[in-house]
């Protein structure tokens, strides 16, 4: 009974000592940044996208990611609505102001709508995917 009782006081030491190093790490800090949001699927002639953008939190501005491009945007709250307008092609489309770049899979951006550079809407926006990345 004693070996047993000897075992178990070896047993829950190894366990305790065991433990006494590890220490629970702290949560990253927030950090602000920019998030740039990169189009996948654009068609050629493609001149003008409606895009609507979702966040963890209050969004910040949406700039244009070039020189080409005409962004005009409504946020509120945690999403906005914009309107990109130029020779829209795949790559880099518009910068993202956030509060904590560490949140960056919680940030979603889809494609309402598409229209041609003579502004006809096209059939469906199949295909066409935004993704962000830290700038």
């Amino acid at each position: 009974m004693r070996a047993i009782n000897r075992s178990v006081l070896l047993l829950a030491g190894a366990v305790f000592l065991g433990t006494c190093g590890d220490s629970p790490t702290a949560p990253t800090p927030p950090e602000p940044g920019t998030l740039v949001a990169t189009l996948q699927g654009a068609r050629p002639g493609d001149g003008a996208l409606i895009i609507r953008v979702h966040g963890p939190g209050a969004l910040g501005a949406l700039t244009p990611a070039g020189t080409g491009y005409v962004l005009h945007a409504r946020a509120a709250g945690d999403s906005a609505r914009a309107a990109v307008f130029g020779n829209v092609a795949s790559g880099p489309l518009f910068q993202l102001s956030v509060p904590d770049v560490h949140r960056i899979a919680e940030y979603r951006a889809t494609v309402v709508e598409v229209s041609d550079a003579a502004n006809a809407l096209r059939d469906d926006v199949a295909g066409y995917t935004l993704t962000f990345a830290r700038q």
